[in-house]
């Protein structure tokens, strides 16, 4: 059973130790003793980074194991862990940025249901009531990033349905990702695109500066 240290925002780099190893068509997978990388899922990407200076590609779970990608192994068991930071702050700002967006949907009497916090593919899903509200998307993206600027603290607590997070007073969620410690850190939020299909309303949103293909 691997240890996660990746909830920890002050933990970069760590040593750890290889458990076992498997060959794959694209390299190897690693299970290790102890991790920093967040392994994909809960509607965010994984973690990068290094494992003795070799690039981790991907992060997984299987059957409980979390294993890592990497193209060759490492010359020892006993490796130094490195995170790529600019990628977890990344997707830590697009995960806290759905759950501000997930509690104002339900402001309105929406019921979020379904969210992914990819770069350039973002989105949180809302089942409608049986007579669909207007949708003033200028609205809702000046309450989303006013709450933004009101810089409120991520809160997390541990419940027996698991681990739940909250921003402010606003509604937490089950959550097992990471995110920003306060919102100042996510930056402005454009919500570009709503489509409704089959009763589920889903609204595509961006940091400043990413792209879109929602």
């Amino acid at each position: 059973m691997t240890t996660a240290l990746y909830f920890d925002p002050a933990q970069v780099q760590c040593t750890a130790t290889v458990l076992q190893h498997k060959a794959t068509a694209d390299g190897w997978l690693l299970e290790l003793d102890q991790t920093l990388f967040l392994p994909k899922g809960g509607g965010q990407l994984a973690d990068g980074g290094w494992i003795d200076q070799i690039e981790v590609s991907q992060v997984f779970c299987e059957h409980d194991v979390i294993w890592h990608q990497v193209s060759r192994l490492p010359v020892s068991d006993h490796v130094t862990l490195q995170l790529d930071k600019d990628r977890r702050q990344l997707h830590s700002r697009l995960h806290s940025a759905g759950h501000l967006l997930g509690a104002l949907g339900e402001q309105f009497g929406l019921q979020a249901t379904k969210a992914q916090h990819w770069p350039g593919n973002a989105y949180v899903s809302f089942t409608l009531p049986s007579e669909i509200p207007p949708i003033d998307l200028s609205e809702w993206q000046q309450l989303l990033n006013q709450r933004i600027l009101d810089d409120l603290n991520c809160k997390i607590e541990m419940k027996e349905s698991g681990r739940h997070v909250a921003f402010g007073n606003h509604p937490g969620y089950r959550c097992g990702g990471t995110h920003v410690q306060s919102t100042r850190e996510i930056g402005p939020v454009d919500l570009y695109k709503v489509k409704v299909k089959s009763g589920v309303l889903t609204v595509c949103y961006r940091l400043q500066g990413d792209i879109e293909c929602c």
